[in-house]
Order: structure tokens, then sequence, then C-alpha cells
């Protein structure tokens, strides 16, 4: 009896010091104010792979939720946006350098699965006039021989939120692809290889909670 007593002490001594000791700094809960009036609820658990965000209007109404997907590396690698009520909207890929890790690029599909955008960093492109900026290339999903064309608008990358805004945009694929007006891309990165026309990719993998 004595000799369980003692056991039974030992384990919950062993409990509780682990309770105590140091938590997985990958875990964290956060909200992001942002300017305009929303919010970004951000979390991560533990050693998982996903990263989910609830975006909410001014009125405290869920009108976006994103999840990210890392890799062994915590690098961000796939996310998908869904609207307020889980209907799909379209997904991200992120593409970095093989030697740096440096992240190179987005692309951007809509709910079909089809792309159309890539958004490329500063310094991506090998053009100079690239070189400080972020550049995007519209596709037409529905013609896949169709050249890419540059994109006009101000652009915001889709990446996981890291601080307040003044204006959050979750990069919702808009799907009209590309404009009328052609104007042929500049030269891709070497790394990740880029795909010559648009391509298909699969939408969401099984459900998350």
């Amino acid at each position: 009896m004595k000799s369980l007593t003692s056991a039974l002490l030992l384990s919950l001594l062993t409990a509780a010091a682990a309770a105590q000791g140091p938590k997985n700094v990958e875990a964290y809960s956060r909200i992001h104010h942002h300017k305009d009036g929303t919010r970004t609820e951000s979390r991560k658990h533990g050693n998982g792979n996903e990263i989910h965000e609830l975006t909410y209007s001014k009125e405290n109404i869920l009108t976006y939720k994103r999840i990210f997907l890392t890799d062994s590396k915590g690098r961000t690698r796939r996310g998908y946006i869904l609207d307020g009520k889980q209907n799909p909207l379209g997904s991200i890929e992120f593409g970095y350098d093989s030697t740096t890790d440096q992240l190179l690029e987005e692309r951007l599909f809509n709910k079909e699965g089809k792309l159309i955008r890539r958004l490329f960093y500063p310094g991506a492109l090998k053009d100079p006039r690239f070189a400080k900026r972020f550049v995007a290339f519209n596709y037409d999903p529905n013609n896949p021989n169709a050249k890419p064309v540059q994109s006009q608008e101000n652009l915001r990358p889709t990446r996981p939120v890291e601080s307040s805004q003044d204006e959050f945009e979750p990069g919702v694929p808009i799907g009209r692809g590309a404009p009328a007006a052609n104007q042929p891309a500049p030269a891709a990165p070497a790394t990740p290889a880029a795909p010559a026309s648009p391509t298909r990719r699969s939408f969401l993998p099984k459900r998350q909670p």
C-alpha cells in the first residue's frame, strides 16, 4: 500500500512539473483590429500545421474564413478561402526559393481550382522594374491559351495576418481572370517552376474543423 501511494505521489508530481514547464511556442491565439473597423482572429494549435483565421465585419458578422497549411519548416505552403457560410471561394499556393527559403510568389485559384493570378514578391523577378515592389499577372481561367495580363490594382499579399492593417483584404480570388488587353509577363524565377498555362488544383483537403 505504501509503495502504491509513493508511486501515485510521484506520478502527480511529474504531471505537475510538466504542466509548469515551457509551453509550445508555436501555439498562439491573436486578434488583429484593422482601421476599417474589421478584425481578424488567428489561431494555431501546438505543433499542428494549420493556421485558422476568422475575419469579422464592423457589425461582428463572420465574413471570411482562411485556413493555411504549413510544412515541417513552418513555412506557409497552401491556403483556402471560404465565406462566412463556409462556401469555398478560392485557394492559394506559396512558392519559395529552394536555397534561401525566401517567399517568391503566391498563386491564386478560383473555386473551380483554375489559376487566375500569380503574385510575385519584390525581388522575385529578374526585371529591375519589379525589384522593390509586388507585381501580379492575371490569367483567364476559361482560356488556357491566353497570355497573362499585368494587374494594375493595388497589390497586397494573401499570406497569414501578422499585424493590424489599415484596410484588410483577405485576398479572395474574384475569378474574373485576365482583362481584355494582353501584356506578356516577364520571365518567372527559376525556382519554383512556374506553370506555362493556367492549371487546375483540387480545392479543399479533408473537411476542416
